[in-house]
C-alpha cells in the first residue's frame, strides 16, 4: 500500500531536485489522487484477511455486507449467542448473590 500511494510523491520530489524541471502532468495528477487514499489503502490492508476469514465463515454474505459486519463490530449470529450468554451469567449470579444472603440471615 505505501508503494502504490507514495511512488508518486517520490518520483515528483526527483523531478524537483533537478534545476527548472517541472514533473509530467501524469505524475502530479497521480500525486494528487493517491496521496489523501494512503490512509484508505491502509485500511484495505489491514482488514484484508479478517475480510476473508469472515467471508469464509458467512458465505451467504455478499461483499459489502461482509466488509459492514467488520467495520461496524456487528455479528449477528454471535450476538444473539451472547445474550444467551449474558442472560444465563446473569442467572446464575443472582442465584449465587441469593444463596449467600440465605447464608447470612440463617446465621444472624
Amino acid at each position: 500500500s505505501f508503494l502504490i500511494t507514495f511512488i508518486w510523491s517520490i518520483i515528483r520530489r526527483f523531478y524537483n531536485l533537478a534545476p527548472e524541471v517541472t514533473p509530467p502532468y501524469v505524475i502530479s495528477m497521480g500525486n494528487a489522487f493517491f496521496d489523501p487514499l494512503q490512509g484508505f489503502v491502509n485500511f484495505l490492508v489491514y482488514i484484508r484477511p479478517k475480510l476473508i476469514s469472515y467471508s469464509e465463515r458467512h458465505p451467504e454474505k455478499t461483499f459489502i455486507q461482509c466488509m459492514q459486519a467488520l467495520i461496524m463490530h456487528v455479528e449477528v449470529d454471535n450476538a444473539v449467542d451472547l445474550d444467551k450468554e449474558a442472560e444465563e451469567g446473569a442467572k446464575k449470579e443472582l442465584t449465587r448473590w441469593r444463596k449467600m444472603q440465605n447464608r447470612m440471615k440463617v446465621s444472624d
